[in-house]
């Protein structure tokens, strides 16, 4: 069993390799997260139930803030996939 210093500095290496992964992992992380909170979308009637809760309001805020990352992580894995695929066809051409 490696140490974790090990491999979280092999998975560190693996990363810069392929920057694809990491974002894709990234991505992964973000949505296991992010389900634990709620966002700032929610139906008009429950506006005065979340108003009321100042914590509710601040894990929302954190929420949003997840769901903006997990957004970025999300273009960035699109856009590393396309640049694979555009590769693997110039090789083929």
């Amino acid at each position: 069993m490696m140490p974790t210093f090990v491999s979280f500095f092999l998975y560190l290496l693996v990363c810069l390799a392929n920057p694809s992964k990491f974002f894709y992992v990234s991505l992964l992380t973000l949505i296991n997260v992010s389900a634990q909170y709620d966002t700032n979308l929610y139906p008009p009637e429950q506006a005065s139930a979340i108003f009321s809760n100042p914590q509710d309001i601040q894990n929302r805020i954190l929420g949003s803030k997840i769901v903006i990352a997990l957004e970025q992580c999300m273009m960035a894995s699109t856009w590393g996939v396309k640049i694979c695929i555009w590769f693997f066809l110039f090789r083929l051409w």
